[in-house]
């Protein structure tokens, strides 16, 4: 062969072996826009799941999956720090090619330092290579040849890792697929640090969101309470729905007076503490012997207290309601008194009475709501409790004519009373 021959061959090996490398290099290429589509593939994925509102651990799941399928990985799992332990992670949303006991890795907790393992990307690791004691720990768990860790981070704090390793030795894969792979799971971390921010931000807001609904049902709910002290429930209804209250006529309704016998002599007697103590014990007593008979409390005037039957919701059986709790109010009396003159303490007698007939009734004012009931009915019943005999309970013709065949009563005669002239009394025996 001539030198010129051979300078020829040797120039056609240099070309093949350029070619050869070329076409190295564009297979190379070809795979890095593979696994960079794939990679792609799997964010688009993730970020539709986010946008879906989807669980933060249902999106994890489909994410080692999608990571499975396209990375062709045969160990991949997210590791998430413990609530307790923050260095401390556990396996989740395991995917594998072989059979392992997921179980028992889920389980374990692998204990990664920052210190050991700081950094911002995916970092590979294969047998052989230089290692920390974090990744001895991880590898002893996660039993991969070559594998990829992709810390998932939100500000400063790992909150997690992506993990996703080759069981087998990797012999035909070129070192850019790890690379590509692990800048795709790098991404992936970033997305997921995202979701879990805004799920937690959510969460957070769902919380807050969830504590003031609590707090605003509470003071509605204090709010309902004051005005039902305040207020029938229905008149409240009605006020709330309308903003004002409709006066109403009512045909029949009961009304019932009581007043302290001596009051004025008492106020100058006892200290004013002790008087208004004397005076809470006895009319919340009262509130509750009113309530158990269906009575409505209208109101107090000093040491007068005034409420009625039939209303704000009308009934037939007013008349017998009021004059049952006129008699448990009586009882009552009796009973304290008997205690106090053993233990010689004051002594409060009290005047009853009770009437029936019609009433109008409302509320008025735009302060300080006060529902009240007028008519002579009101004023004939005051006029009544003012005749009547310490200690008893004294009530109208009107009011006789309904509850006679209910109560013992003994006829007191017609009695007259101021602007009304003479009105029939019976007191109840």
């Amino acid at each position: 062969m001539s030198a010129e021959n051979e300078k020829m061959q040797a120039q056609i090996e240099v070309l093949s072996q350029q070619c050869e490398s070329l076409r190295s290099q564009v297979q190379a290429l070809h795979q890095s826009v593979h696994h960079a589509n794939r990679g792609m593939e799997i964010i688009f994925a993730l970020q539709e799941l986010a946008g879906n509102g989807q669980a933060f651990e249902e999106t994890l799941e489909l994410l080692t999956a999608h990571i499975q399928e396209h990375l062709r990985m045969s160990l991949t799992c997210i590791l998430l720090a413990d609530e307790e332990e923050r260095h401390r992670f556990r396996a989740s949303h395991i995917k594998s090619t072989r059979i392992l006991n997921v179980e028992d890795l889920m389980l374990e907790k692998i204990a990664i330092e920052p210190t050991d393992f700081d950094h911002q990307l995916a970092l590979i690791f294969s047998k052989g290579g230089p290692e920390t004691p974090s990744i001895g720990r991880i590898r002893s768990v996660l039993p991969a040849d070559t594998f990829i860790l992709a810390p998932i981070r939100q500000q400063k704090e790992i909150i997690g890792y992506i993990y996703a390793g080759h069981l087998d030795p990797i012999e035909h894969s070129p070192l850019q697929s790890l690379d590509q792979q692990a800048h795709t799971l790098s991404a992936l971390a970033g997305v997921i640090a995202t979701f879990k921010y805004q799920v937690d931000q959510n969460i957070f807001l769902e919380t807050l969101v969830t504590q003031r609904t609590q707090q605003l049902t509470h003071e509605k709910e204090k709010t309902e309470r004051l005005l039902l002290n305040i207020l029938p429930s229905e008149i409240t209804e009605e006020l709330k729905a309308l903003g004002t209250v409709r006066a109403k006529a009512y045909a029949s309704v009961t009304v019932l007076f009581t007043d302290f016998i001596n009051f004025t002599r008492l106020s100058q007697i006892l200290p004013a503490q002790e008087l208004v103590n004397e005076i809470h014990f006895f009319y919340s007593a009262f509130d509750r012997i009113i309530s158990e008979n269906g009575l409505e409390k209208i109101k107090t005037i000093g040491d007068s207290y005034m409420c009625a039957g039939g209303l704000p919701a009308e009934n037939s059986s007013h008349a017998f309601d009021a004059v049952n709790a006129a008699i448990a109010i009586r009882d009552l009396m009796l009973a304290e008194n008997e205690v106090r003159r053993t233990e010689n303490r004051p002594t409060f007698e009290i005047r009853i009475g009770c009437n029936t007939g019609p009433v109008i009734a409302g509320v008025v004012g735009i302060q300080k709501f006060a529902y009240d009931i007028w008519g002579d009915t009101v004023n004939i019943a005051s006029r009544i409790e003012a005749a009547a005999m310490p200690n008893s309970v004294n009530i109208s013709g009107s009011t006789y004519a309904l509850v006679s065949d209910q109560f013992d009563c003994t006829h007191r005669g017609r009695i007259p009373v101021k602007n009304h002239g003479e009105v029939e009394m019976f007191v109840v025996n």
